[in-house]
């Protein structure tokens, strides 16, 4: 018999939509066109037959996915569909958890997270309030709950952050695997900085190519 070959790592975007407003996201770069829209959950269904050989699921893309609104289901239809120790995971911002969200998660489910975090600083306008980016407040409080429902759960649910290093947050690096190995997470993912758009600035750290090339 023929052996057939099967995907052992799926990702499936689950929303475009996103509850912050990044400057350095593609989103915001000047001619995006993308979309602002959840996929339907019969497409889901769909991909399950797909997940029977997978090793990972990965419910990431340009959105948030703590906004779709059958995340839920999504991850106990996959956990089902999934040999047993497949991983099931997505980044996130983390602004929407909280305890109850992340008990449910886990409880679905979910084995990993990983956390996005842009830098150890606070974002705030210059009226005082939130900026529309990504505070760091934010990465700590969904840690916190994160940990809460892992112990609430008996789960091994792993944690994680990742952050796109620039000449801006470079020298913040080990003072954040510092952080988190104080709060017992389990991994740190580091990335370049791709730029999208025309720009002159020069904070791209890995990047020689110039805009013209």
């Amino acid at each position: 018999m023929k052996k057939t070959s099967h995907p052992k790592k799926i990702y499936v975007e689950l929303t475009t939509r996103c509850n912050l407003h990044c400057k350095m996201c593609v989103k915001n770069m000047d001619g995006s066109c993308i979309p602002e829209e959840d996929m339907p959950l019969a497409l889901f269904d769909n991909l399950l037959p797909a997940l029977t050989y997978a090793d990972n699921l990965i419910l990431n893309g340009i959105g948030e996915p703590l906004l779709y609104p059958h995340l839920l289901e999504v991850i106990r239809l996959a956990r089902l569909q999934l040999p047993a120790a497949a991983d099931i995971g997505f980044q996130s911002n983390g602004v929407l958890l909280n305890k109850n969200f992340s008990q449910e998660l886990i409880e679905a489910g979910l084995s990993t997270i990983c956390l996005s975090v842009d830098d150890m600083r606070e974002c705030t306008s210059k009226n005082g309030g939130n900026s529309g980016e990504h505070s760091f407040s934010a990465v700590q409080k969904a840690v916190q709950c994160l940990a809460w429902a892992r112990v609430k759960t008996g789960s091994n649910l792993t944690i994680g952050l990742e952050i796109v290093l620039n000449q801006k947050n470079v020298e913040e690096l080990p003072a954040l695997v510092d952080w988190a190995a104080d709060n017992h997470l389990d991994y740190i993912i580091t990335t370049h900085l791709i730029q999208y758009g025309n720009t002159t600035e020069s904070v791209n750290m890995f990047n020689p190519n110039s805009s013209d090339a």
